[in-house]
């Protein structure tokens, strides 16, 4: 993800039932066009869970686009800048018990339809988050999001030792994301299998 224009730090589509766990993806630099994404999931991409990954410095730790069904649960995703998800022509998400923090502003981009149902996020921004509506690909309408399922505060987010950090919310709740084992398996460097 160095010089391409859409892609991401862990991409795939039409598979079902894959689920991704436990992975870092971070310092994607975004060269332009649809964006470089820490966790894409694309076409076809269906009933698949991510669940407890990182993501650190990418504008857009999660692309979902033309996929259906999938759970974004648990993960954190932080970025020094601005931060967006994408949901293009996506349906039946469900996004949950997820820390997102930007310094900047963020933004979730969701189909008119409503691509995902939002439950106990915590969004943590610098200059306010935001839903976007889409119509296929093009903006129909925005507006600030709604916490009535999740919380719009900053948390307390600090890095215990190298790859394991703890984030602490407004309401007290401690949580702890330990990757400090992440990375290839011993003996499967040829498969570069994560864990």
């Amino acid at each position: 993800m160095l010089s391409l224009h859409d892609g991401g730090g862990i991409y795939f589509g039409a598979a079902g039932h894959v689920t991704v766990r436990g992975n870092l993806v971070e310092q994607i630099v975004d060269t332009g066009g649809y964006g470089a994404s820490a966790y894409y999931l694309d076409e076809q991409a269906h009933d698949c869970l991510v669940q407890g990954n990182v993501s650190v410095g990418i504008v857009r730790p999660s692309q979902n686009h033309m996929a259906h069904r999938n759970t974004i649960e648990g993960n954190l995703f932080l970025n020094a800048g601005n931060m967006r998800m994408d949901f293009a022509r996506s349906d039946g998400y469900v996004v949950r018990d997820n820390v997102l923090d930007a310094s900047g502003s963020l933004e979730l981009r969701l189909a008119l339809d409503g691509a995902a149902t939002l439950e106990n996020n915590l969004f943590g921004t610098g200059s306010g988050a935001t839903r976007i509506t889409l119509d296929q690909y093009a903006e129909v309408g925005k507006q600030p999001l709604s916490a009535s399922a999740n919380r719009l505060d900053r948390p307390r987010i600090r890095l215990l030792r190298k790859r394991v950090w703890e984030v602490t919310g407004k309401d007290g709740k401690v949580r702890v994301w330990d990757l400090s084992r992440a990375g290839p398996r011993q003996g499967a460097a040829e498969a570069r299998v994560m864990h």
